[in-house]
């Protein structure tokens, strides 16, 4: 939906926290084609993976974003779209292919000092899938969030219980309640027939619907 009203705007920039092995960045470059993205997945194997995308225009790092600057115990499972820095609870069904997982302390950065950092005043889109970490990334971004510098927020919510001690969809509301609106909802389901639900979820700036006369209200 987001690319959709992005689709005139001539130069994207993206972030693509938790890229995995680069399944986003082949959506956004298929939609886009002036596109400025910033990758950021901090499992060694599929950063092997995702560094092929690397480019003048695709900045692909070997780190977490979180709250602060920081390093922490991070979950590398065999099937790396799971890796995360929760425990996976033992009746989801990805336990069994994942019970043999390695253990590495990780680098965490605030994605606003990397803003400021990169020089960069503006994100069209900001994508989040991190397996339960979102609410962490979303309070590093607390100064852009503030401050309206981010058009659209596309983030993962596990409403089952997939993994020990993750984000809740009521703290991501949290964090962006005042200045954005939620605006859709991409799979249905419940988490009493299905352990590990989760969905997708797409928030807009509500001064980016204002400034383009999208009446919400």
């Amino acid at each position: 939906y987001s690319q959709k009203i992005l689709k005139k705007t001539l130069e994207l920039i993206v972030f693509d926290v938790g890229a995995n092995t680069g399944q986003s960045v082949d959506r956004f470059k298929k939609n886009h084609k002036k596109l400025e993205l910033h990758c950021f997945e901090p499992n060694e194997e599929a950063f092997i993976k995702l560094k092929k995308y690397k480019s003048s225009d695709i900045y692909i790092n070997n780190f977490a974003l979180g709250e602060k600057n920081s390093t922490r115990e991070f979950y590398n499972y065999p099937k790396t779209s799971s890796s995360s820095f929760f425990k996976i609870n033992e009746k989801s069904s990805i336990y069994e292919i994942n019970k043999e997982y390695k253990k590495k302390y990780v680098q965490i950065k605030n994605l606003d000092e990397y803003l400021k950092d990169n020089n960069i005043k503006k994100i069209n889109i900001l994508k989040i899938d991190t397996q339960g970490f979102e609410v962490e990334v979303l309070k590093g971004a607390y100064n852009s969030i503030k401050n309206k510098r981010i058009d659209f927020i596309e983030t993962e919510v596990n409403l089952g219980f997939q993994y020990k001690n993750q984000t809740t969809f009521k703290q991501i509301e949290d964090q962006l309640h005042d200045n954005y609106l939620l605006i859709a909802i991409k799979e249905h389901g419940n988490s009493i027939s299905n352990y590990d639900f989760q969905t997708n979820v797409v928030y807009v700036c509500k001064d980016f619907l204002a400034h383009n006369n999208i009446q919400y209200d």
